[in-house]
């Protein structure tokens, strides 16, 4: 069984990884010594040691990350160490120290912030550790795993066409759409929604765009929509946050029956046993499919050359209906409401 070497605020500490968990840890900075190997000894063997940097340990979305990559790392057979910052970028120049001391060879990058991934970027590329960043490109990178924002709209919107062909044929239908355009990355999203409902929907006629920034006001952005065009029929959401202020605004209207609909991004736990309900408007969600992209793969390739410096890398996305709304909510670790 390999170990997570975890550095947590500069402590360094062994963590058994088994079955997608994180167990109890106790301190050992003997086991980092041991993992410093000389170069003659990693060409001839490849017993390379992989990292994990990570803007804290604590989220729900970071520890799937832990999980799945540990995963994937440790079917290679390598050990990873994972450095926290803890949300404090001030402390990634020691995370990356620590990095370099142990004979960190190569590390995934996940942060939260562009200042926060140029920073770790350039400080890896100063060490000399292979840099494989993800979501937020840096100016310096051996490999980018991005996103293509506006083909994650259209591939979300796909499943309102598909609701809308269904429902209604080639009648008439309003559609609104709730954005964030205060943040440029997710309000693209909205482009490949309206690019998808034209090309397959010409009879779906958006009225109406309005913005939100959580659940809560995505309520009055959605009850305001409904007072300027009332016979709105589908919301689409550039966020699933977005989708449940959305869904409350239905029911508050009694806009509940099948001819309505509310579809979102980013799949959630709430939103997913919403598809289980027989009763809600919610009808689908897209998500980020991480599971189709083995990180482990990639930061092997990165420091063998099989990927070239600077290669890019698109996520594909996943669609989630009712029907396969409780193998989503499982894949992802969530509470299935029966």
């Amino acid at each position: 069984m390999k170990k997570l070497l975890v550095i947590l605020m500069g402590v360094i500490m062994t963590v058994s990884f088994s079955a997608c968990s994180m167990q109890s840890a106790v301190d050992s900075k003997e086991e980092t010594a041991n993992t410093g190997e000389s170069d003659a000894k990693k060409e001839e063997d490849e017993e390379y040691l992989f990292g994990l940097i990570l803007p804290e340990t604590e989220s729900e979305a970071i520890q799937y990350t832990i999980d799945t990559v540990g995963g994937q790392i440790e079917a290679l057979g390598y050990e990873v160490m994972i450095g926290s910052y803890q949300n404090d970028a001030s402390k990634i120049a020691s995370v990356v120290e620590n990095f370099d001391v142990a004979g960190v060879d190569v590390a995934l990058v996940n942060p939260y912030t562009e200042a926060d991934a140029e920073s770790t970027s350039q400080l890896l590329e100063e060490a000399g550790i292979k840099n494989v960043i993800v979501g937020i490109q840096a100016s310096v990178y051996d490999v980018f795993l991005t996103l293509d924002q506006v083909q994650y709209g259209a591939d979300l919107a796909t499943l309102a066409c598909d609701w809308i062909e269904e429902t209604y044929g080639d009648e008439r239908v309003e559609v609104a759409i709730l954005t964030m355009s205060q943040t440029q990355n997710v309000h693209e999203r909205s482009f490949g929604i309206r690019d998808m409902l034209k090309e397959r929907c010409p009879n779906a006629e958006i009225v109406a765009e309005a913005d939100a920034s959580n659940a809560e006001d995505s309520i009055a952005a959605t009850e305001n929509l409904f007072t300027k065009h009332p016979d709105i029929k589908c919301v689409i959401c550039v966020k699933d946050d977005f989708s449940i202020g959305a869904i409350e605004a239905f029911k508050g209207a009694g806009k509940t029956g099948d001819e309505y609909a509310v579809f979102g991004m980013d799949f959630n736990e709430q939103v997913g046993n919403e598809l289980l309900k027989s009763d809600s408007v919610y009808r689908g969600s897209a998500y980020i499919d991480g599971s189709k992209v083995n990180c482990g793969e990639i930061m092997l390739q990165a420091l063998t050359g099989e990927l070239e410096k600077g290669t890019d890398i698109v996520y594909p996305t996943a669609l989630v209906t009712s029907e396969n709304a409780k193998e989503a909510l499982i894949e992802h670790n969530y509470t299935v409401e029966e």
